[in-house]
């Protein structure tokens, strides 16, 4: 684990509790149904059911949460666009490299969308990922960011982290052992980020060898101290670990942003998702 990461687990699960009530009425998203049957995210939600498998038709996929959010089917370079195929539930998209799904102010109409604001706010968030390429050295699962600031919900794979390595080197078994997740908030993005994040946590060893589904989500609520958030990890359905982490900027969300699901990812997502409070996940 980083040194930088400051982990208290009884500290920051008093603080999780405090901060869930602070926050009303949690729920409980019940992950043997989609995100929707639990409730309805008010940030933004991706079920990716709308698509014909095997094709990148259509292009949008549609915002359930009703804030007209509705993302694209983008790439990058020469690597192909995601393409629909079978899901968690219904269907979900295939990523490969630098594939992924994309919302930005300057596609839609809603500038400086405040359903979006998490500035000072407590929010819940969570995807279902089933890893391809056990070779990437990461994988972003969900990212909002906005000239350079924002923050980023991403998987790291550990010899990378040990070495600063950016090559792809090693066998897939021993890739596909351990692997760490972050929630970077309030941070510039940079390679050096991607390469050394500043509060890595260990997942279990082997998660993603099976080449199976497994649901990532995460709770942040800020505070204690200003500039500061607690980050509860959820792991299928399990609360993995709470940390305190440290923003490196007074506002990480400012005005101008968007938002995305996957990049540099080789996978499978669905049920994509971000809504406002602090809510639990239950399998």
């Amino acid at each position: 684990m980083s040194p930088n990461a400051v982990l208290t687990p009884a500290a920051g699960l008093v603080f999780f509790i405090m901060a869930t009530c602070l926050a009303g009425d949690g729920k409980v998203i019940d992950l043997a149904k989609p995100v929707g049957d639990s409730l309805t995210p008010d940030g933004f939600y991706w079920s990716f059911d709308e698509g014909i498998e095997g094709e990148s038709q259509p292009p949008r996929v549609g915002d359930l949460s009703g804030n007209g959010f509705d993302g694209v089917l983008h790439t990058y370079g020469s690597d192909p666009k995601p393409t629909y195929a079978p899901g968690k539930f219904g269907t979900g998209i295939l990523l490969e490299r630098h594939g992924t799904a994309f919302w930005s102010e300057r596609q839609g109409t809603k500038l400086d969308a405040p359903e979006l604001g998490t500035k000072g706010m407590p929010f819940t968030g969570g995807v279902w990922f089933k890893m391809e390429d056990l070779k990437l050295r990461s994988h972003v699962l969900l990212q909002k960011n906005a000239y350079g600031q924002g923050w980023r919900f991403i998987l790291y794979k550990m010899d990378n982290l040990a070495s600063g390595n950016q090559d792809e080197g090693g066998t897939e078994a021993a890739d596909g052992t351990q692997w760490s997740i972050s929630f970077q908030h309030g941070r510039a993005v940079s390679e050096q980020d991607q390469i050394k994040p500043k509060h890595p946590m260990t997942l279990p060893t082997g998660i993603f060898a099976d080449r199976q589904w497994h649901h990532l989500g995460f709770s942040i609520a800020p505070g204690p101290e200003p500039m500061e958030s607690t980050v509860t990890y959820w792991l299928d359905g399990e609360p993995f670990e709470t940390i305190i982490s440290k923003s490196l900027w007074e506002d990480p969300t400012p005005n101008g942003q968007f938002f995305q699901a996957g990049k540099i990812s080789s996978g499978l997502m669905d049920d994509a998702f971000v809504t406002s409070g602090i809510h639990t996940f239950k399998k």
